[in-house]
Order: structure tokens, then C-alpha cells, then sequence
């Protein structure tokens, strides 16, 4: 049981490393002011660096902890299986969120100068009709 509170405190260390990496990251894209699909990638890299690091550090922990016989040899297999398996499926998860996000359609200067020329024509009906209701 100590070595699983063990494991737990490294793993809530790492997280928290983790946490702070990416928050920093964000921070600095913010301020860079980089467009939002690169503020993305760059928090996704860096969260898959330090969840990568995290990992390296969880298998680590758990390697150490079989070589010195205090847990299974199968078993740190499974944790290291498990552990390996929740990192794929959150960096999956993180990619089709930044994909999704990255296809917001970004109005271009054609599409402002479209719906400007749009607003002129509008604006010069509504003063034409303005006129042909002024009784004279």
C-alpha cells in the first residue's frame, strides 16, 4: 500500500508540473498574441512534453520499484500498460480538439470587402425607400 501512495504522490507531482508547464505556455502564446491555432499547438505540444516526461517518471518510479522486488513483475507491466494507455488516448483527444477548433472559418479580406459592398448596397436601398416615403 505505501508503494501505491508512493506512486500516487509522484504521479500528483508530475501533474501539477505538468499543469504549470502548459499554464505558462498559454500565458506566453497570449501575450505573443499568436493566432489561436498556434496557441493550441503550442499548449498541445507542451502538454504532450510533460505528460511525456510524466510518464518517463511514472515508469521510472515503477521499473525502480519491481527491480527492488517491493511490487510484481507482471504488475508493473499492467501499470506501465495502463499508464501508457491513458497518455494515448488524452493526446487523441487533445488532437481532435485542436482539429476541431482549427477548422472555425476565419472571415479573409475578401469576405469583409464582400460583405461591406453588401452593407453599401443595403444602405443605399434603405435610403432610396427613405426618400420615396417623404412626401413632398
Amino acid at each position: 500500500m505505501a508503494k501505491k501512495i508512493e506512486i500516487d504522490e509522484v504521479v500528483t507531482e508530475v501533474t501539477e508540473k505538468a499543469e504549470e508547464v502548459t499554464s505558462k505556455v498559454t500565458e506566453k502564446a497570449k501575450e505573443a498574441g499568436k493566432s489561436l491555432y498556434s496557441t493550441l499547438r503550442k499548449v498541445f505540444l507542451a502538454s504532450l512534453g510533460a505528460a511525456v516526461v510524466a510518464e518517463e517518471e511514472i515508469v521510472g518510479v515503477i521499473n525502480r520499484l519491481s527491480e527492488r522486488g517491493e511490487i510484481a513483475e507482471n504488475e508493473a507491466k499492467e501499470m506501465i500498460k495502463e499508464i501508457t494507455s491513458k497518455r494515448e488516448k488524452k493526446a487523441r483527444e487533445a488532437i481532435d480538439k485542436i482539429r476541431t477548433t482549427h477548422t472555425v472559418k476565419v472571415a479573409t479580406k475578401t469576405d469583409i470587402e464582400a460583405l461591406q459592398e453588401k452593407i453599401d448596397q443595403l444602405t443605399a436601398k434603405i435610403d432610396s425607400l427613405k426618400t420615396e416615403e417623404t412626401p413632398e
